[in-house]
């Protein structure tokens, strides 16, 4: 999964990493919504909270914190319908 920052000036893009439970969750999460392994289509929309910035394979990584962190996929926010 990668993250793209829509405001930035530079179209940041930042990786993640979910471990643990997290992990799982996650993948049957996006597989019930029928996105598959492999979904190569649109954009999903997703609302990270509770993650920190960690190397991950040499690189910068957003990472989820076991117990803390939470993921939200194409939510229905009313504060965020002005961004997706």
């Amino acid at each position: 999964m990668e993250v793209l920052d829509r405001d930035s000036y530079w179209g940041l893009r930042l990786r993640c990493c979910a471990i643990g439970d997290l992990a799982d969750y996650f993948m049957r999460v996006w597989v019930n919504r029928e996105y598959g392994h492999s979904y190569l289509r649109d954009p999903v929309f997703c609302v990270l909270r509770f993650w920190h910035v960690e190397e991950y394979k040499g690189k910068s990584c957003l990472m989820n914190r076991v117990g803390c962190s939470r993921f939200y996929l194409d939510p229905e926010f009313d504060e965020l319908e002005e961004i997706k």
